[in-house]
């Protein structure tokens, strides 16, 4: 029997410790069966100091639980317990089982899985990438670009998608877009390879995004923050914001927002979860035109992570 990590939230409670009542015959865990083998539990004193675990809501709750006596430190992972003084447990969450005193004292842990959800996953661009000006909109540069772990695609993740850096001097009918994609290729600073990808969202001026001034002043800034969440294995959601300055302190903009699941290169908003398949990557993209063809925009420091 294979463990089976849950997919849902963990949730805690301030020093929870409870006794299981007191079994023989292999309950309550005073078994040793193979590692995910599911089991219902009877407890007893303390139970109610534990959070809720529950499968009927959503997103499912759990946690995790130890005893405190056993030095070979089985993890259970207890999957719901809504009805106080039931326990539905998957034992051996950590690849082993032991079988526990009658009546023994459990206690809420955070295990390796827990804080492996809390990671900053790698994705950062140490030098600075310059995505030169084209009057070709389809000629897309790849600004940042991080490939998941399978394990991490669980309802409920979310990677930030960070760029900022400054604009050289614009002057002239400007257009830029950001699009952020699940699945394609391409390398840090090259051109961005469409096959096999998703648009999970774009962020285009003068469409779903606040269109900047006609001239950007050299050394103009701005910041870009995207975020991609997983609504389950095979569906994930977008949200793109970007603000920017003319001058030091002087918000020539608006912040722009946009919520969307873009399938459309007018950048029309399609806001709600897009179906994806592959293993990614996400890869933020930047597409600019201008009347002058000279000019760059520098991305200082685009990074890509795992935030929850």
């Amino acid at each position: 029997m294979a463990v089976v990590f849950p997919q849902g939230l963990e949730v805690f409670a301030n020093v929870a410790s409870c006794v299981a009542a007191a079994g023989s015959g292999g309950t309550n865990g005073t078994s040793n069966p193979a590692a995910g083998t599911l089991e219902t539990w009877t407890m007893s004193t303390g139970n109610t100091s534990f959070p809720a675990a529950q499968t009927s809501v959503v997103p499912n709750t759990y946690f995790y639980a130890t005893d405190p006596a056993d030095t070979t430190h089985e993890i259970v992972l207890v999957t719901d317990n809504t009805t106080t003084t039931s326990w539905h447990v998957q034992r051996g969450m950590n690849g082993a089982t032991v079988a526990h005193a009658s009546g023994a004292t459990w206690v809420q842990v955070i295990a390796p899985y827990t804080l492996q959800g809390f990671k900053q996953t790698p994705g950062s661009v140490i030098t600075p990438v310059t995505i030169s000006n084209s009057v070709q909109t389809t000629n897309e540069t790849v600004v940042a670009s991080y490939t998941p772990q399978a394990a991490d695609l669980v309802p409920g993740a979310t990677w930030e998608i960070v760029a900022y850096g400054p604009f050289s001097h614009v002057n002239g009918s400007t257009t830029m877009t950001w699009n952020v994609y699940w699945g394609g290729s391409g390398s840090v600073g090259g051109n961005f390879n469409a096959t096999g990808s998703n648009l999970l969202g774009m962020l285009k001026t003068g469409t779903n995004a606040v269109a900047p001034v006609t001239t950007l002043k050299a050394g103009a800034s701005y910041d870009l923050n995207a975020q991609v969440t997983w609504i389950s294995s095979t569906t994930a959601h977008c949200q793109i914001n970007w603000w920017y300055t003319n001058t030091s302190n002087s918000l020539t903009g608006t912040n722009s927002n946009c919520q969307t699941t873009n399938t459309t290169t007018a950048g029309v908003s399609q806001v709600g979860p897009l179906t994806i398949s592959g293993g990614g990557p996400i890869i933020l993209t930047y597409t600019w035109a201008t009347a002058l063809a000279t000019y760059s925009l520098t991305a200082s420091a685009p990074f890509i992570y795992r935030q929850a």
